[in-house]
């Protein structure tokens, strides 16, 4: 990227010496001075590419993966990004939680782009860690103009395996933790008469799955909710709009009883290769984070300010493809008792 033009310099520098904590550490050295209210533009005078120039992005689920992709592709374009993460185990998981350290990581790369990053721990479950949160971003940044609610957990197994603690888990962070957030972004948005929320959904919301029972209906709700919260907050000038991906090759999707799912005892490798006949399009296999947040990056800007309660997907056409027959195979023995 080159230097920037007169007057988009961006601003480098966290405002906090430290990750915050919501709701336990208070947030310090930071500017209180409210931004001027900025508008998406399709063009960018800065690098004469098309990007946004609103100052300020929330990102949740931010330690890595697509909330990593987002949040770096939003600091390169100038904006200040607050990061929003548990940054820690709240299930029993199938696979690695994400760490303080992952937090971290992204506030550092935030930085190395020219931004101002504000890493904020914060577990979606708890109303108040939420509305701390929330309370944080406006008063290091004045205003929350785009927000992109990227949280989730999930696990496979069939539905009378799920235990009530991952049903009740997923639904808390994917479900409810989205309602927490929009109910605490809401005065804000509100009162600025303006903003962008993108919620990221899921292909399995419209396909049914085999294994993904409690994930599935929580990304479904998740979409109906994207839907019901554009036209409430529609008067205010306010866009909320949803985008479903298909299997996006983050750390999540890497654990041995998805791998299992192709064969018994298959490898990582094996997962990987599988995945190319799953798309339609040639030489498509899981999706890179950066194919969903161009999608998000869209739905932000100027290009998009006509759209709202959309769900945007991006799945290299695997909705196209027949759906295999997961049920085990008919056995004599049951084929005498049909």
């Amino acid at each position: 990227m080159g230097m920037p033009a007169h007057g988009c310099q961006p601003r480098g520098g966290r405002p906090a010496d430290r990750v915050l904590t919501a709701g336990r550490v208070a947030v310090e050295g930071v500017s209180r001075n409210r931004l001027s209210e900025l508008y998406l533009r399709s063009t960018d005078q800065c690098s004469g590419r098309s990007r946004m120039s609103r100052p300020t992005a929330l990102v949740t689920g931010a330690a890595r993966g697509q909330g990593r992709s987002h949040a770096l592709a939003f600091a390169e374009r100038g904006m200040r990004v607050a990061l929003l993460d548990v940054a820690s185990p709240v299930s029993p998981l199938q696979y690695r939680p994400s760490t303080a350290g992952d937090l971290d990581e992204t506030a550092r790369l935030v930085e190395a782009a020219g931004a101002t990053a504000l890493p904020v721990r914060c577990d979606v479950r708890d109303d108040g860690q939420v509305g701390a949160a929330v309370a944080a971003v406006r008063s290091a940044f004045g205003s929350i103009d785009v927000a992109v609610l990227n949280q989730g957990i999930w696990s496979t197994g069939p539905f009378w395996e799920i235990t009530e603690e991952q049903w009740t888990a997923t639904y808390d962070v994917n479900v409810h933790g989205t309602w927490r957030l929009m109910k605490a972004m809401a005065p804000a948005l509100i009162e600025q008469r303006g903003g962008s929320v993108v919620i990221i959904g899921s292909t399995s919301a419209t396909v049914p799955t085999s294994g993904y029972a409690h994930y599935a209906s929580s990304k479904a709700a998740l979409v109906q909710l994207a839907k019901v919260f554009a036209l409430e907050l529609g008067g205010y000038g306010v866009r909320v709009n949803s985008v479903s991906p298909g299997l996006v090759n983050t750390p999540m999707i890497h654990f041995q009883d998805i791998y299992d799912r192709v064969r018994p005892g298959a490898s990582r490798e094996d997962f990987l290769r599988a995945a190319y006949a799953t798309t339609a399009l040639a030489g498509r296999g899981h999706l890179d984070p950066a194919s969903v947040t161009a999608a998000v990056l869209w739905l932000c800007s100027d290009a998009a300010r006509d759209i709202t309660g959309t769900d945007l997907i991006v799945d290299a056409g695997n909705r196209l493809l027949p759906r295999r027959n997961p049920n085990p195979t008919i056995t004599d023995e049951a084929e005498e008792h049909r």
